[in-house]
């Protein structure tokens, strides 16, 4: 007789971060199609930037129990309120934490092979979704898109871009392999505890554009690999929260409010200002600031000023400071 007891590993505890700001629709979408999704470690916060709309009370009402919630006194931005997330999720015993755009549906698949990845790949700090756009005001997740908002994140040094391999390409499965990327898009992205604890949170002073390609630059240099992870499916909604023009179709150009170009054209500056080295900083620097000033000559000529003039304002701030380095972890991910 075999008297021997078994014991099983306790699931790995992801904590899956959607921060909000104002528009519930799109967040109660999110929401459900994270319902769909099981895996038994799996936990979901709502991080709320203050929204203006009950988005909080909302979501108590139609969710309940299933999530929690988390209520910021101000709109933190996107560095500083998925800190606030992942603080909340690993004083709570997360061993990684997703974070989800709240502008997204998921496919019920998609959190496995992003863990699966973090298994296969022993030295991975974080893992990014393919990531298609998604159109119309009834797409459900699980719906095949075949425009690609991103596969990844690519940065060319010498033409001053941080972009996302496939913006806008047909899906003809010329990104079908996982592998590793200059950067994961925090609009899904999982991330290690152990990385966190290196490489520190996101940086609060970019406020939102920039800080997930600042993030895993910090993470590369503190030893670990980025990696996209194609058989892990997201819907994007991009832009809502800053679009001006909310019904272009995916892979067009889309005008946005000024607050936007000021954060882009900043923290841009700062994102190579930081990160370049040598003769290709200068060449990168040089790259991005010419072709912004490009970009507001187009504004301008097609009539829109105030775009115009955020772009120039955007400069301005990124030529003429810089955040420091940031010491100090923004998330410990670490008993004190």
């Amino acid at each position: 007789m075999n008297n021997a007891v078994s014991f099983s590993a306790p699931p790995t505890q992801i904590w899956v971060i959607v921060l909000s700001w104002n528009n519930y629709a799109l967040t109660a979408a999110c929401l459900r199609s994270l319902q769909q999704v099981n895996h038994p470690g799996k936990h979901v916060l709502l991080v709320d930037n203050a929204s203006e709309d009950d988005t909080p009370a909302r979501a108590r009402a139609e969710f309940g129990a299933d999530i929690d919630i988390l209520v910021n006194p101000k709109n933190l931005g996107f560095a500083q309120g998925n800190n606030a997330g992942m603080q909340y999720a690993f004083d709570r015993g997360a061993d990684y934490v997703l974070l989800l755009n709240n502008d997204t549906t998921v496919d019920p698949g998609f959190i496995a092979p992003l863990e699966e990845r973090f298994r296969r790949s022993p030295r991975t700090g974080a893992v990014t979704s393919k990531i298609y756009y998604q159109t119309g005001a009834n797409q459900s997740p699980g719906t095949h898109q075949d425009t690609l908002w991103a596969a990844g994140g690519q940065i060319r040094w010498w033409l001053g871009q941080a972009r996302c391999r496939g913006q806008g390409q047909l899906d003809r499965g010329q990104f079908d392999r996982a592998e590793r990327v200059d950067y994961a898009q925090g609009c899904s992205m999982l991330i290690s505890r152990t990385a966190l604890a290196a490489a520190g949170g996101l940086d609060n002073s970019f406020f939102a554009y920039f800080e997930d390609s600042d993030w895993s630059l910090r993470c590369r240099a503190a030893g670990f690999d980025i990696w996209y992870e194609p058989s892990s499916v997201v819907w994007h909604r991009a832009g809502q929260s800053y679009a001006a023009d909310r019904s272009r179709q995916a892979g067009k150009r889309v005008i946005f409010q000024p607050p936007a170009y000021v954060l882009h054209m900043r923290n841009g500056l700062w994102f190579f200002r930081r990160h370049g080295r040598g003769v290709q900083r200068v060449i990168c620097l040089a790259s991005f600031t010419a072709q912004a000033m490009a970009f507001s000559a187009k504004l301008l000529f097609l009539g829109h000023a105030q775009a115009a003039r955020a772009v120039w304002h955007g400069l301005a701030n990124g030529w003429s400071n810089l955040p420091a380095m940031p010491q100090d972890n923004p998330v410990r991910s670490e008993p004190a």
